[in-house]
């Protein structure tokens, strides 16, 4: 982390701060899980995608994301939209579907929207 980081400072020539960080990344450095034996395994990391590191440490998400909420977890309340029952498939009846329109009166969240008063990240932090 220190060399990717000194890596940055020194960039004098990339002037986005997003790509320079990417564009800077050390070659060597590499994504890695350990083995219950202690053995590392190199792959990239990724939410939920097949790979042995997911295998043997799943990734359990939880009811936001399940919802379809961003991996980001960066919304703290979210707009809402109409319950919409035709969204929810043929799976429930229509007694389940008028209780969830009852529980949901006030809408759902819309995760493509961003959150209420949320606005862009800034801040001193940005500059590496």
């Amino acid at each position: 982390m220190e060399q990717w980081l000194q890596n940055v400072a020194a960039d004098t020539a990339t002037a986005d701060p997003q790509e320079r960080v990417i564009v800077n990344r050390p070659a060597d450095l590499n994504d890695v899980c350990f083995s219950f034996d202690g053995t590392p395994i190199e792959e990239e990391f990724t939410y939920d995608d097949p790979g042995l590191c997911n295998m043997l440490f799943p990734n359990h998400g939880d009811p936001r994301i399940a919802a379809g909420a961003p991996v980001a977890n960066d919304i703290l309340k979210c707009q809402l939209q109409p319950f919409d029952a035709s969204v929810y498939g043929p799976d429930f009846s229509d007694a389940q579907l008028a209780r969830l329109g009852a529980v949901f009166e006030k809408g759902v969240c819309d995760w493509a929207q961003p959150g209420v008063a949320q606005s862009g990240v800034s801040g001193t932090d940005l500059h590496y």
